[in-house]
């Protein structure tokens, strides 16, 4: 191609983004609180430009590529109709979504974590998500050294994965991920789970039971994590598997929990991550056990003390943290030990209602650790428990 063609195009292109431009903003004005339907979130707007230093003026630019883009005449519709041709919804968004994204903002104000975090979008909605070789050979040793240590002193061992949000509400997701946003969720982690299962490892994965309750909140929308009635739900299903494998007995007595229902109007630790607006607004719910009872709680082997059961929780995601519970309350005589991570906290207190003793341990910790404790302790059933995406 000529350099006359070459600029007859660049010209035809700029008059093509300028005119668009120019024939939208007149008329409809800045359209600061307006939404990117496309993106879910609000319209990119202008900052001036603050000093003539490199990183600012590369700024400055950025953000006017950013505020004309937003502003171009039918350009939801445009992109939308680009992206269902081409597939590729990264040429026609701001967000890159395969690529070191710290969140999604999807619909009815639920937050997403994104790639920066375990390449989360990834596994869930991407046919070429795969985990390297070593890296399930060493999941797969790890996995076989608790069991292990679990059956030398005669207990059973079970891994339980807690499924991320993005694919309980999939559905949630912005128009911008552009496939039918879930056919994809579940597919890498069951396959990984039949791996294990080939290797005789007892695996547990609750997305099927959270799916079918997901019109009910079971996770934060602005937080990672489940709340105490998707923990709830996982754990009856949890206990229904654990029988069918004679992990657990037979005669084994779920307790359900009482739950009371309060509002939540702040963002959480999604909000903080994905840097949310001032003036977004959260309607959510949290739950709290309205089973006031008192069990004996220790941390990382302090004296037990006397502790409301809600306030006796795990805290996996701390990598030298422990703690141990009794509850002679409970209706089964059983000890419990989990290797666990931040999940853990809300579905800790439900398995306190549920046992006689626990010893909760971060999987963050070094295996020699968890070894030395389930040596010790000698419990009946050893559970490895970690969220989906970390899960590796």
């Amino acid at each position: 191609m000529n350099r006359r063609i070459s600029k007859i195009l660049v010209t035809i292109f700029l008059v093509m983004i300028a005119g668009a431009f120019l024939l939208t903003v007149p008329f409809l004005g800045d359209q600061e609180d307006c939404i990117v339907k496309t993106e879910n979130r609000t319209i990119t707007r202008y900052v001036p430009l603050k000093s003539l230093k490199n990183r600012d003026i590369k700024a400055y630019f950025k953000n006017l590529d950013d505020f004309i883009g937003d502003r171009l005449f039918l350009r939801d519709k445009l992109v939308t109709l680009m992206n269902g041709i081409l597939r590729t919804p990264k040429w026609f968004s701001v967000y890159d979504v395969l690529n070191g994204v710290k969140g999604v903002t999807g619909e009815d104000g639920f937050l997403f974590l994104g790639n920066s975090y375990s390449q989360v979008l990834d596994r869930h909605f991407s046919k070429k998500f795969h985990e390297k070789q070593q890296d399930l050979k060493k999941l797969s040793a790890r996995l076989d050294g608790f069991r292990v240590r679990a059956h030398d002193v005669g207990a059973s061992f079970s891994v339980f994965i807690a499924p991320d949000k993005h694919g309980i509400y999939c559905e949630k997701f912005p128009v911008f991920m552009m496939q039918k946003p879930c056919s994809l969720t579940d597919e890498f982690t069951l396959e990984l789970s039949k791996r294990l299962e080939q290797e005789n490892f007892d695996v547990f994965y609750p997305y099927e039971a959270l799916r079918k309750h997901r019109d009910i909140p079971l996770y934060y929308k602005t937080d990672t994590h489940w709340n105490l009635q998707g923990a709830a739900v996982a754990f009856d299903a949890f206990v229904d598997h654990l029988k069918t494998s004679a992990k657990l007995p037979a005669d084994f007595l779920k307790v359900k929990p009482d739950l009371t229902q309060s509002k939540v109007s702040r963002p959480m630790d999604l909000g903080a991550i994905i840097g949310v607006n001032a003036d977004f607004k959260v309607d959510d719910v949290d739950y709290a056990l309205n089973d006031h009872i008192e069990v004996l709680w220790s941390q990382k082997g302090s004296a037990f003390a006397k502790t409301e059961i809600m306030n006796a929780c795990a805290q996996g995601q701390n990598a030298d943290w422990y703690g141990e519970m009794k509850n002679p309350h409970a209706l089964n005589k059983m000890k419990i030990l989990m290797i666990c991570d931040s999940f853990a906290t809300a579905f800790s207190r439900i398995m306190n209602l549920n046992f006689s003793q626990a010893l909760y341990i971060s999987r963050h910790s070094d295996d020699s650790f968890c070894y030395e404790k389930i040596a010790k302790f000698r419990p009946d059933l050893v559970i490895y428990e970690s969220v989906e995406r970390d899960f590796r």
